[in-house]
């Protein structure tokens, strides 16, 4: 893992094994590895990628973008497997000139149409009972409509109960979509509660704490 210490990013100065477990257990897939041993002027570098309806396979053309969203160009994939973490995380190898390795945090997987604007109206029950509403804690939007049509409108009190918004994240993923979820099922603005806002944190063990250890 690298970073720019003067922009505050992560940089880990020690051995790696190239285990990619780094990749796979960070909530937001952030985490990104660039190998460098066999070919420095054109490193791999390894992308998660949480698989959706559009599965990466080896050959794919992929085109690569910066963390702001900007383009870097298109390249190949030189292939792209499960982990053993999750079969629906996918680590992807790219191989790309080292001007940009660093740069490179994830890739497109639509077309520009997708991000136009639209034109026509969208329904109010455009999101779907098996779709994730939670990311971290795998919370879909029919768990959530069905405590909502139950009445309950406070945001702390769906957490509480069916643990969305509990993840890493706290909450800053998911909110927007209940939002919409509440407007699907015309609750009331003013009886909606939202959620108690809560900072990121880093989990630590038990074993910590334990016998007063530091």
């Amino acid at each position: 893992m690298q970073g720019d210490p003067i922009k505050g990013l992560p940089k880990f100065d020690g051995e790696c094994k190239g285990c990619m477990k780094c990749l796979t257990i960070c909530p937001g897939l952030a985490i990104t590895l660039v190998d460098y041993r066999k070919d420095k002027k054109n490193p791999v570098i390894f992308l998660p990628y949480e698989v959706s309806n559009i599965e990466v396979k080896k050959g794919d053309e992929l085109a690569l973008v910066d963390v702001d969203g900007n383009p870097l160009g298109t390249y190949t994939a030189l292939g792209a497997r499960a982990t053993k973490t999750s079969d629906r995380i996918q680590i992807v190898r790219v191989r790309v000139p080292g001007n940009i390795a660093k740069k490179v945090v994830a890739f497109t997987i639509q077309g520009k149409k997708v991000t136009e604007k639209l034109t026509e109206k969208i329904p109010h029950d455009h999101i779907q009972d098996d779709e994730v509403v939670c990311l971290c804690e795998r919370i879909t939007a029919g768990e959530i409509k069905e405590l909502v049509r139950k009445g309950i409108t406070d945001m702390n009190q769906i957490k509480a109960i069916s643990r969305a918004g509990m993840g890493p994240c706290g909450y800053k993923t998911c909110e927007n979509l209940m939002k919409q979820i509440f407007w699907a099922e015309k609750t009331a603005q003013k009886d909606i509660v939202n959620n108690i806002r809560r900072p990121l944190y880093v989990e630590i063990p038990l074993g910590k704490f334990a016998n007063g250890g530091q």
